[in-house]
């Protein structure tokens, strides 16, 4: 712990001593001018914070073939072909996920001018480290006597890897929202980054025909060295001048109410004034996420290809992970570059808040697709030909990459300088808001099939 020690007090005495240049410059009338980020290696560092802070749940729920496996029923002359364990583990890991999440995206809000965004940062992604070196352990262990067992231990690993997620996610993006605008974009892109990087190493486990306890080593083995990346990355990161001087940018106005003002600021955060100032961008972000796990991978994940019957391993097994995660994902991230490059002008907050809202219309497309033929009650198959769906998808992932870019970018900036750390955390609670209610509706979405 001696590294976060250095960490520590290194940020603290470079931020001091700009924080006074700040306000020495502010006397004179002459701000300081922003030192640049050498190499974009800021931005590189920020990127890799949008991949670790959602890879977790990105390869949770890719290693569905481990968690079954884990879960079967061992005995040699078993006819069962799904156990409890197996139809129940997912709703437990969505629970273990959400709620603690969402809890520490709000303290790390709650905390964001009290605790130096240095130290959120840097112990979480330790600690997230630790755990997932516990879950690649527990991988090779014979726990086919011990289901339940293993079930408890898995669980409370996740429990406490969404509490140092919920730090590392609101810190980064908080971080994300004190730097310029285009680095919340980088930051937007990581996350999208993260889960094309998941899928496909999902495809290269399916091709390879790889037991499920090597693919799910690979996948927490992945996670853990682009961890270990990140720490070193931001480790260098917090004592550059680049991050030094925008952290005192944020923690001092230049002006001249002296020096009094940051202990004024750490004692009152004005929440509600922040969310007034981007309300339309929050709510935008809620209701992305929303829609987008009301149906994926609920519903978008029992859709069958219109030549399922020919037999091929493409129209059969790789059919999903084609059609409905490398499709998502990458016009996920298709959508948040074209963002990046054709923005709708911040001015112009209703016009996100109205494409956030015209999304639901993904919900009952999703619904006429060829989902679960032969067991629907509800609603007929309209769209049943596989050009349809991926159609559909694409529109779907685009859409979620390009609005979600805006609203999170958007909702940081829409606050006056010294809040924009405060406002970026904020934002990440909106996103855990729409994500948990996303994934409660998923279940009544199901019940319209």
């Amino acid at each position: 712990m001696g590294v976060f020690a250095g960490l520590k007090f290194s940020s603290k005495s470079r931020v001091y001593r700009i924080q006074q240049q700040a306000f020495a410059s502010s006397q004179n009338a002459s701000p300081r001018r922003a030192p640049k980020d050498p190499f974009n290696f800021a931005a590189f560092t920020i990127f890799l914070f949008g991949i670790a802070s959602l890879l977790p749940w990105n390869f949770f729920i890719t290693a569905t073939d481990y968690w079954n496996y884990k879960f079967r029923d061992p005995s040699p002359n078993s006819t069962t072909d799904t156990t409890p364990l197996q139809k129940s583990f997912n709703s437990y890991l969505a629970i273990a996920s959400k709620l603690p999440y969402i809890i520490f995206l709000v303290v790390n809000t709650a905390i964001a001018n009290k605790i130096r965004c240095s130290v959120r940062i840097g112990y979480s992604l330790f600690i997230c480290i630790v755990l997932f070196i516990a879950t690649a352990a527990l991988v090779k262990i014979d726990t086919d006597l011990h289901q339940k067992e293993f079930l408890a231990a898995t669980l409370c690993i996740v429990v406490l890897i969404n509490v140092v997620c919920g730090f590392l996610q609101g810190g980064g993006t908080g971080l994300a929202g004190t730097l310029p605008a285009k680095y919340m974009a980088t930051n937007v892109m990581g996350q999208a980054a993260g889960g094309v990087f998941a899928t496909l190493c999902q495809l290269v486990c399916l091709l390879c025909d790889t037991h499920p306890t090597d693919s799910a080593l690979l996948y927490f083995g992945i996670a853990t060295v682009v961890l270990i990346i990140t720490q070193i990355c931001f480790w260098i990161l917090v004592r550059m001048d680049f991050y030094a001087f925008y952290m005192a940018e944020d923690k001092v106005l230049l002006s001249y109410h002296g020096k009094h003002q940051i202990d004024d600021q750490k004692k009152s955060t004005p929440f509600w004034g922040i969310f007034k100032a981007g309300w339309m961008f929050y709510i935008a972000t809620v209701l992305i996420f929303w829609v987008t796990l009301a149906v994926f991978p609920a519903i978008t994940a029992l859709v069958r290809s219109s030549d399922a019957s020919n037999g091929s391993a493409v129209t059969n097994k790789l059919f999903i992970p084609l059609a409905c995660f490398v499709v998502f994902n990458f016009s996920d991230l298709f959508g948040r570059l074209l963002a990046k490059y054709l923005p709708i002008p911040a001015s112009q907050g209703a016009m996100v808040l109205a494409l956030s809202v015209t999304r639901i219309l993904f919900i009952p497309l999703f619904l006429i697709c060829n989902v679960s033929p032969g067991s629907r009650n509800l609603t007929p198959i309209l769209l049943d030909q596989d050009w349809h769906y991926v159609l559909v998808m694409f529109l779907f992932g685009a859409s979620n990459g390009y609005v979600t870019t805006l609203s999170l970018t958007y909702a940081a900036k829409a606050s006056a300088p010294e809040h924009q750390e405060v406002a970026g955390s904020l934002a990440a609670v909106f996103l855990g808001l729409g994500l948990a209610l996303g994934s409660l509706s998923s279940y009544l979405t199901l019940q319209l099939l």
